[in-house]
């Protein structure tokens, strides 16, 4: 079977905290998969691994059969339970800090977020703080 996401015994400890405690799973090609649990119990850290804004103590993770890198990375999303943009920033100062954690810079972002703002008709929106955008 075609494993697009294998962890094996993953731990992640912050101080004497023990956040994940061999945290082994396998996602299969085309299936949907969500991460339940209590408030502390380990998601947003997994999800931080797996996206690799954080690394393990130890186990080992592999997307798309090669143990996880930047170029792997790139071919998974994430979708968050909570909204995803600083309000602080502009729109498009959210979609430039966002696309750089893909590895995506400089013209070719700036062309990618002006080629979305204007498909999603936020184009007028570009340099308005995202906490002051009402719809």
């Amino acid at each position: 079977m075609n494993h697009v996401l294998v962890a094996e015994d993953i731990v992640k400890i912050y101080g004497k905290k023990v956040v994940l405690n061999n945290l082994s799973l396998k996602i299969k090609k085309g299936e949907i998969f969500g991460l339940l649990g209590h408030n502390g119990s380990g998601k947003s850290t997994f999800i931080r691994i797996i996206s690799g804004l954080e690394t393990q103590d130890t186990g080992t993770l592999s997307i798309f059969g090669e143990k996880a890198n930047t170029k792997s990375r790139k071919r998974i999303g994430v979708a968050p339970q909570e909204n995803a943009v600083y309000p602080l920033l502009t729109c498009m100062e959210n979609l430039m800090y966002f696309g750089s954690l893909y590895g995506v810079g400089g013209k070719k972002a700036r062309g990618k977020a002006e080629n979305l703002l204007e498909q999603l008709g936020l184009k007028d929106k570009k340099d308005v703080a995202s906490a002051l955008l009402t719809n």
